[in-house]
């Protein structure tokens, strides 16, 4: 009688060949599951790099162009002693100064030439620059945290921006006889100027500081492609 009720149990206790189907469907659920969440998680965080790229990329051009455009245009921006003639200079020179820092080469070859480029854009321009510089300021801490002085890096950005600023102020101002005093003078110009200068030399003396920020760069280019090519495969 026990014997009986011993194989009785036993039947009951053991599962049925429909049980075993689902479990291992229940097994195989929840490991699509998680493999699921994994690829979810990857998936953002290489879309997170890509953005972080695209973003450092984004600001350092900027930084590339500025030093350029500062090349271009330093002799224009304060030259002499004399604050009567940078002054006066720049109610010539206002204009094509703008274009220079902003990008644009300008050849002022004939007054009919200069009064075109005088009724161009050149606002526009500056203000789109100056927005741009606005915005690199602001993410370059986040984005280049782990480089090297990057304070040198926001000066210079900080200061072409402000001596931007200026200048266009200071056209405005002589196009509607303002008093330029209450805008920009001889001395503000000069200072700006000097911390866009101190920058400047820091950058071109310290190579490690640009190399510090061209390394996270590389660092995000090199993780991309080998995810790239994992995926080609």
């Amino acid at each position: 009688m026990e014997e009986g009720l011993q194989k009785i149990t036993e039947a009951i206790q053991q599962p049925t060949g429909w049980e075993k189907a689902m479990a291992i469907a229940g097994i195989a659920s929840a490991v699509v599951a998680v493999v699921a969440i994994l690829m979810t998680r990857y998936s953002i965080k290489i879309q997170n790099k890509q953005n972080l790229f695209d973003k450092r990329i984004k600001v350092y051009t900027l930084l590339r162009k500025t030093l350029d455009n500062y090349a271009r245009s330093k002799k224009m921006m304060f030259c002499g002693d004399s604050e009567n003639d940078f002054l006066e200079g720049l109610i010539e020179q206002s204009t094509p100064l703008l274009y220079l820092m902003t990008g644009h080469k300008v050849v002022i070859a004939n007054k009919h030439l200069f009064e075109k480029i005088a009724n161009s854009n050149v606002e526009k321009i500056a203000t789109e620059y100056i927005d741009d510089l606005d915005e690199a300021i602001i993410q370059l801490e986040p984005l280049f945290r782990n480089g090297k002085d990057i304070k040198y890096v926001k000066l210079f950005l900080a200061s072409y921006r402000d001596y931007l600023l200026t200048l266009l102020d200071y056209k405005l101002s002589v196009e509607s006889d303002e008093d330029l005093r209450a805008v920009g003078d001889f001395y503000s110009f000069g200072k700006i100027y000097k911390k866009i200068e101190e920058a400047e030399k820091k950058l071109s003396n310290d190579k490690s500081i640009m190399n510090s920020l061209e390394d996270l760069i590389r660092l995000d280019k090199s993780f991309l492609e080998k995810f790239k090519k994992k995926g080609n495969q």
